[in-house]
């Protein structure tokens, strides 16, 4: 078995150089380190059977989980950020697409007569809202007013689709046009300019309807997938064991997946400072001292959690960083092997090697110009 598997995961071309990860239900919102789908669709066709339940405990926008969907295999879904698991669940919602048109047309029908009441409603001009300083006003006030109608829906999963729709065109529509690091430090545009949201939202709103029909009508849905808000460095809940774990962990000092969200997050009126606090490897910590230890201590912790769910000669798929870079102004560039602390620490086996895979996203460069890199490795708990 393992000589069979290790034939599969070497005759695969990890690079997927001319893949594109934003297609389909995938591009339902945009999620900085995106989980490649090819990726997961590979690493769960080779390592589980049809019928298998698969759990990926950092499932960010739902990535693994959808390709799951395709190809007949349960899947559970967890993740601390709440935008992540709110992406995720639409994902794996079976909606109508006629129904979904009928709402989009609803939906701009109380928003208009809402423009034009006299009466403002209850979230229109909010003075406190901190939107106010990163759209202009007219693209603020139609923003708010498309909010209020969506949340107007009565069925909850017709309403968290739209709202997803809505979050994903806040970036592109605030005055901020710089990349999401931008957003997520907090560095608000110097002037405010007026964009067309209700295009925005319209546009990807009957883009994501047409997907999740085309995908529906082509998946035979069978599984079955559950997606939870949960932290992983807490005891993980679930009636039964795991057959494989599918999986990116987060990688350290590289990405702020809390802040990165700050626009949806001032719109949900989540507590962003609440979420951050709790995320593993923020780039937010890259200039604390301790940061290094902290992030092994937090992912041997998840995976304490996630182990216990795992059953016995179960398999572990991660992909992990694979890059040398500095993580703190104090320390010299280190490489954190997640595989081998987990070997070390649970006695798991690698019987895949270090699989390397180079990024082709340019944007992804690290401090001396060279391209980033990952490693798919795959483990088996005895």
């Amino acid at each position: 078995m393992t000589n069979e598997l290790l034939y599969k995961l070497t005759s695969i071309d990890w690079d997927f150089k001319d893949a594109w990860t934003q297609e389909g239900i995938h591009s339902l919102h945009w999620y900085p380190g995106t989980f490649v789908p090819q990726i997961a669709n590979n690493l769960i066709r080779i390592l589980t059977a049809k019928g298998d339940t698969i759990l990926d405990p950092f499932c960010g926008c739902g990535t693994s989980l959808v390709e799951s969907i395709k190809l007949n295999r349960n899947a559970i879904g967890l993740d601390c950020n709440p935008i992540g698991i709110l992406i995720s669940k639409v994902k794996c919602s079976k909606l109508s697409p006629r129904s979904l048109n009928h709402k989009l047309a609803s939906i701009y029908e109380m928003a208009a007569d809402s423009l034009f009441q006299k009466t403002q409603s209850s979230i229109d001009y909010k003075t406190n809202s901190p939107l106010l300083n990163w759209f202009a006003p007219n693209t603020l006030r139609y923003l708010f007013k498309l909010w209020d109608a969506i949340n107007k829906l009565t069925k909850e999963e017709e309403k968290d689709f739209f709202q997803v729709c809505l979050s994903h065109v806040l970036k592109t529509n605030s005055s901020q046009d710089k990349h999401w690091g931008w957003v997520a430090d907090n560095v608000t545009p110097k002037k405010l300019k007026e964009k067309d949201i209700i295009k925005s939202f319209d546009q990807h709103s009957s883009k994501m309807i047409e997907s999740f029909n085309l995908f529906y009508k082509q998946v035979n849905v069978s599984s079955k997938s559950v997606v939870s808000t949960h932290n992983c460095c807490l005891p993980i809940n679930i009636r039964q064991k795991v057959d494989a774990v599918i999986t990116s962990p987060p990688y350290p000092s590289v990405i702020d997946y809390t802040k990165a969200h700050r626009l949806s997050y001032y719109l949900f009126e989540w507590d962003i400072e609440k979420d951050r606090q709790i995320e593993i490897g923020a780039r937010w910590k890259r200039t604390r001292k301790e940061q290094i230890e902290e992030y092994k201590k937090d992912i041997l912790t998840a995976f304490e959690n996630i182990n216990n769910v795992l059953k016995r000669n179960g398999l572990l798929g991660i992909v992990m960083d694979a890059t040398k870079r500095k993580r703190t102004v104090l320390a010299d560039a280190t490489y954190i092997d997640v595989a081998e602390l987990l070997v070390k620490q649970f006695g798991y086996k690698n019987i895949s090697g270090y699989l390397k895979r180079q990024l082709s996203d340019q944007r992804l460069l690290d401090g001396h110009g060279r391209k980033n890199s990952e490693y798919i490795v795959v483990l088996q708990k005895n």
